[in-house]
């Protein structure tokens, strides 16, 4: 190929975020050739880098950027670009978001009614002819069987083996559909290579001989850097061969003998590996146009005697159990007590959270405000104590469907409704849409930081037009003051690779002084 102005080619690709590879000499797409404008729509620059980078990435990388960035858009813009080339495409995600991710297809395939279609159950017929099918993890699980076989072959030293190999058995109604790319949506889902889940991606890969994979997460490393496995597998078998292998080259252990992280002296080699197939960007180093946001903890002192009195009984069975073990008990000999706590603590907030709901309706006409929480007693507490005062409540919780999530958000957007109680583990991840709400309460904290990340940035995104405030109210003496002082000071896991967050759970020596403090503590 004779290179001049008139192609497109570079011998050094940098992108924005800093990742830099030699590219092949035949380009499969260009910037100037990826139609980024569809009805109102318009991706941004650094999404179309995104794009480009996965097709520099010969068709399979991982996008790894920030929550609240847009993946959904890259990957559909991706393949609107490229159907040529990847084909019939089957979108994984998670149940609660397959509906969003067809509203969203229908946005980015205008017009197209061959666009999308969703796969809701494992046996029904399926339409062919789509250019896409979204279908949950857990349905895509179910379709994926598999038979034993022996494997024979020859060794480097031409004696023959015989092997046992577990071989995916694809359901004809999926296979009959010519399933040539995939794009899988919270790829970081996939973490365990046992798991069911897992094998039948792994499998269904293998068996389909699929060539192209766009795998999307804000967190492809939530709790630790062996989770991160499956995914570099998938997109560099022989780079990333066998999870044994990762574990000795890169990993390191941590006091609990976890495989917490990559080894520092190796941090750099190892981005600049991954750099060819994974790009990350921060929301701070995009063209983002973001308003500020800012995150406020409050001190909560609580008036009601009988649940103060609760919350000590079980502060006491807490401290007996800790004396009988010399100070020294198991993470599972504590755990119920911790999470009856912090049930408790959520709970004895629910009155300053109905008082300061009020006092927010009160002091403007048209703002919404969501209120995150964990637990369904605080959920269900909390609600029901707002329609007794005559407000308009909705929630939305793991126990609603994709379909059911979706209808409650879009009646969030009426203006006569003004509260969402949302769970946070629901509707922190994938869904988009709340950007029309920027005041925000998180009643219950999260053990895990990037949960909490994921839920802010359900509202901090592209489309927010306002200040984001989030209000964490704290228990003062509490379970719940303990553990936001760790957290805050800690959200720390993998910073040198391409995560972010903290995990409590996976932290012994956090753990011990959280309960440390929780018996020292009293209401």
């Amino acid at each position: 190929m004779k290179l001049g102005t008139d192609t497109c080619y570079q011998p050094l690709k940098v992108y924005k975020c800093g990742h830099v590879f030699i590219e092949d000499l035949i380009t499969k797409r260009s910037v100037q050739q990826i139609n980024a404008l569809v009805g109102d729509k318009i991706a941004r620059s650094y999404q179309i880098d995104g794009v480009q980078f996965f097709y520099d990435s010969n068709y399979s990388a991982l996008i790894a950027d920030e929550m609240g960035t847009g993946k959904t858009a890259q990957a559909l813009l991706a393949l609107r670009n490229a159907y040529d080339l990847m084909g019939t495409t089957l979108i994984i995600v998670k149940s609660a978001i397959t509906y969003q991710w067809q509203q969203q297809a229908r946005i980015w395939f205008l017009d197209d009614p061959m666009g999308n279609y969703i796969i809701t159950n494992t046996k029904g017929f399926i339409p062919p002819g789509f250019k896409s099918y979204t279908i949950s993890m857990d349905t895509f699980s179910r379709m994926i069987k598999f038979e034993t076989k022996n494997d024979t072959s020859l060794d480097q030293w031409g004696r023959r083996h015989t092997r046992q190999l577990d071989v995916a058995i694809v359901s004809p109604h999926l296979k009959a559909l010519g399933i040539k790319s995939i794009i899988v949506d919270e790829c970081h889902s996939f973490k365990d290579p046992s798991s069911m889940r897992s094998k039948a991606l792994i499998g269904f890969i293998k068996a389909e001989d699929i060539k192209h994979k766009l795998f999307l997460s804000g967190t492809p490393i939530k709790n630790r850097a062996d989770e991160y496995f499956v995914t570099l597998n998938l997109l560099a078998p022989e780079e990333f061969p066998s999870l044994d292998a990762f574990k000795s080259k890169w990993l390191m252990r941590d006091s609990a003998g976890r495989y917490s992280r990559i080894q520092t002296f190796l941090e750099e080699e190892f981005r600049e590996r991954i750099s060819k197939f994974v790009i990350r960007r921060e929301k701070k180093d995009v063209s983002i146009d973001l308003p500020d946001f800012q995150r406020d903890f409050l001190l909560v002192n609580v008036d009601n005697d009988a649940m103060r009195r609760v919350y000590n009984e079980e502060l006491d069975k807490l401290r007996l159990l800790m004396a009988s073990k010399g100070g020294n008990p198991s993470h599972a000999e504590v755990s119920n007590s911790l999470m009856t706590l912090r049930r408790l603590t959520g709970m004895m907030k629910i009155d300053w959270a109905v008082e300061e709901i009020e006092e927010f309706l009160d002091s403007c006409d048209i703002e919404k405000i969501a209120i995150g929480v964990h637990h369904h007693t605080v959920r269900d507490g909390l609600y029901g104590v707002l329609k007794a005062r005559g407000h308009n409540v909705l929630k939305l919780s793991g126990e609603d469907n994709s379909e059911a999530k979706e209808k409650i958000k879009n009646e969030f957007g009426k203006a006569e409704n003004r509260i969402l109680i949302i769970n946070m583990l629901a509707g922190g991840v994938g869904m988009d849409g709340l950007q029309i709400c920027n005041n925000v309460i998180v009643l219950e904290r999260q053990w895990n930081s990037t949960d909490e990340d994921q839920f802010e940035s359900r509202f901090h995104r592209s489309g927010q037009l306002l200040k984001v405030m989030a209000k964490y109210p704290l228990v003062k003496g509490s379970v719940d003051e303990f553990f936001a002082d760790m957290v805050e000071n800690k959200r720390y896991i993998f910073e040198k690779t391409v995560g972010n967050g903290w995990d409590l759970m996976g932290s012994p020596t956090s753990w011990k002084a959280l309960v440390n403090d929780t018996i020292n503590g009293r209401l």
